[in-house]
């Protein structure tokens, strides 16, 4: 972190008119590389990387409750859910008052009336679009959501794919994109920390869960998509849940702060912890687990490709026994990470031998690896990169070289 959470007149922190100028100036850019005239959005992080406005926690599960129309080169109209529009007018001044009330139609209905309120939604977005300037041409849609794509061909819009330009726009980070997330990672910090100091025998993982979330509610998360807690024998295969599980001594607790969010920027990683000293067993999953993190950590460059990350990995159907390589899909890979989990580039043995994708400056995301045995349960460790014009600066800061002890 360069200055910490808050701007005030003697230090910068991070500049948020200048985030909010540079994502929509990116977006724009976007379009016009994709000759895109307009694009309707969905998808939440693309709402809110181009309007630079929030929603509450639900409604991000929920694509369509709120969605944006960006003409190229105009300021976006936000249709937000509601009367908070009205709230958004005082708050969002950036937007110059294209705010209005979102149509909607509730995911799960079925039948007539959702067929009929599309299309009041598309004759909506047709007659905004006229009063930009925009009665033709190239309309993108970045969700394609089968009641949306019926209503705007009903009126005559025939959408394009809209989700590559947003995807692209995003990929590569901006000076205060990358200083959000150093904060989300700091913050994920001292939820370790307080895990740490909870972890004995007899706590559950869903205990821990709950210290986690109060340390990152107190200091200012806007969202945590949801933490991962695997206590012995779910530790392999990888649960990648929680459960009441009561955790015993000498047993490896995997804790991922997954999807914290700090400013919309989201932490996504794993730390090991053991209730009590670890056996050699577990010493060596960590050991391999480790060497495959950072070998990979260490090929990580501008002009790399996501294939030559994957080769450092093992073979899944030798290494552990299965029969291909979906099946170990999320056991060693990469994930981009910025206003949403999953972005590019994406690294894995299951596909990136076939479609590798180039590695860039200034894109962010996350790698992880893990080992273990049915039954012996296992280990899981993931760093958060940001990649530098001749290598990668490594985002979270709690140790990693060894698992981290709980003395009992």
């Amino acid at each position: 972190m360069s200055y910490g959470r808050n701007a005030y007149d003697w230090r910068m922190g991070v500049n948020i008119d200048r985030m909010r100028k540079e994502r929509l100036a990116k977006a724009h850019k976007q379009m016009k590389e994709k000759d895109l005239d307009a694009l309707i959005l969905l998808d939440l992080a693309n709402v809110r990387y181009t309007t630079s406005t929030a929603t509450p926690p639900w409604m991000i599960r929920v694509p369509g409750w709120r969605y944006a129309l960006l003409v190229r080169d105009q300021i976006p109209l936000l249709y937000e859910h509601g009367d908070i529009q009205y709230t958004m007018l005082e708050e969002a001044p950036w937007l110059d008052g294209n705010i209005k009330s979102a149509i909607v139609w509730l995911r799960g209905s079925t039948g007539a009336w959702p067929e009929t309120i599309a299309k009041r939604w598309a004759e909506d977005i047709k007659s905004e679009l006229a009063k930009r300037g925009v009665t033709g041409g190239r309309i993108g849609l970045d969700i394609q959501d089968g009641y949306a794509l019926r209503g705007l061909k009903s009126v005559g819009i025939e959408p394009v794919d809209g989700q590559t330009a947003m995807v692209d726009a995003r990929k590569i980070k901006t000076e205060d994109e990358v200083e959000c997330m150093r904060i989300a990672c700091a913050i994920s910090e001292a939820v370790f920390a307080e895990v740490k100091r909870s972890i004995r025998p007899g706590v559950t993982e869903r205990d821990l869960v709950g210290v986690g979330s109060k340390v990152a509610w107190s200091l200012g998360v806007d969202d945590i998509i949801g933490f991962t807690v695997c206590s012995g024998h779910y530790g392999w295969p990888n649960f990648k849940f929680h459960t009441d599980r009561l955790v015993r001594p000498g047993e490896i607790v995997t804790f991922d702060c997954g999807g914290l969010a700090w400013n919309g920027y989201l932490a996504d990683w794993y730390r090991v912890f053991s209730c009590g000293q670890p056996s050699e067993k577990q010493k060596e999953y960590y050991r391999r687990t480790y060497d495959w993190l950072y070998s990979a950590i260490k090929a990580i460059k501008p002009g790399a490709t996501t294939a030559e990350l994957a080769e450092k990995w093992p073979d899944s159907t030798k290494e552990w026994g299965y029969r291909n390589e979906w099946e170990a899909i999320a056991n060693q890979w990469g994930h981009g990470v910025g206003l949403s989990l999953y972005e590019p580039p994406n690294i894995s043995r299951a596909f990136s031998f076939e479609f590798p994708q180039k590695i860039e400056e200034n894109m962010t995301f996350a790698v992880e690896t893990q080992d273990g045995r049915p039954h012996d349960g296992g280990v899981r460790i993931e760093e958060m990169v940001r990649v530098t014009s001749g290598g990668c600066e490594v985002l979270t800061k709690w140790p990693s070289e060894e698992i981290t002890v709980v003395d009992l």
